[in-house]
């Protein structure tokens, strides 16, 4: 498909071709002497060049409405680049919003990751410190059970290590029956989602007896609504 300017051009040609080859055949007739004719033949001289004129008028339209198609193309062809390099600037803009809310959807993603890694390291070390309070509390049991003995009236030994299987030796019974030892005091590590009516479910059988959890540890629990978590509560 030709160009604007080459269909300008090749018009342009045309049209000057057919000018100058009209000019052409025109020009041998008017250079010979013409006979001695009657003065009727005058105007007939006169004729090509009137038909040059013509052409020459009709070559001068053709020209301006080659010109006047090339400007309108020339329009269109401007309009065109100005539409696609739109169309370019929103495909671009929609491609950075795109990449833009991509990481900001992976940023959030990583913030509630590490969010919940460091619930989870909380939570741990809660679980940590209540084994260490419950294994502290085993230890205190042990050794009370160790330094308390055989119950009274008993008559037999306590082993030399745990698994022996040493013979029992009878022994005379104590005359007076050793005093009962206290029992050791219940302790309780906050957790989340601990409450006093919880702990008292949890250690009584029954929510209602929190009050009483609450005023053996003054010092730690201030409120019903307030618990520190992980504070070691004594159970009493």
């Amino acid at each position: 498909m030709p160009t604007p300017k080459s269909a300008l051009r090749l018009a342009l040609i045309l049209a000057l071709t057919t000018v100058y080859s009209r000019a052409a055949d025109a020009q041998p007739a008017a250079a010979t002497p013409a006979p001695e004719a009657a003065p009727a033949a005058e105007p007939a001289k006169t004729e090509p060049a009137a038909d040059l004129a013509q052409q020459l008028a009709e070559t001068q339209d053709k020209l301006a409405t080659a010109l006047r198609s090339y400007s309108l193309l020339q329009t269109e062809n401007d309009q065109l680049k100005a539409d696609a390099a739109t169309r370019e600037a929103a495909v671009q803009a929609a491609a950075d919003k795109t990449v833009s809310e991509t990481q900001a959807a992976a940023a959030k993603t990583t913030s509630d990751a590490l969010a919940q890694a460091a619930a989870l390291r909380d939570e741990v070390r809660q679980l940590q410190s209540q084994s260490a309070a419950l294994a502290a509390e085993n230890a205190q049991l042990r050794t009370r059970l160790a330094l308390t003995g055989n119950p009274p009236g008993t008559t037999l030994v306590n082993p030399t290590r745990p698994g022996t299987a040493a013979a029992a030796v009878l022994q005379p019974a104590p005359a007076t029956p050793a005093p009962e030892a206290a029992p050791a005091p219940r302790t309780h590590t906050i957790v989340p989602g601990d409450s006093l009516t919880k702990i008292s479910k949890k250690y009584y059988g029954t929510p209602n007896r929190w009050e009483e959890i609450m005023k053996a540890n003054p010092g730690v629990i201030k409120n019903s609504e307030s618990i520190p978590l992980g504070a070691v509560i004594t159970i009493p």
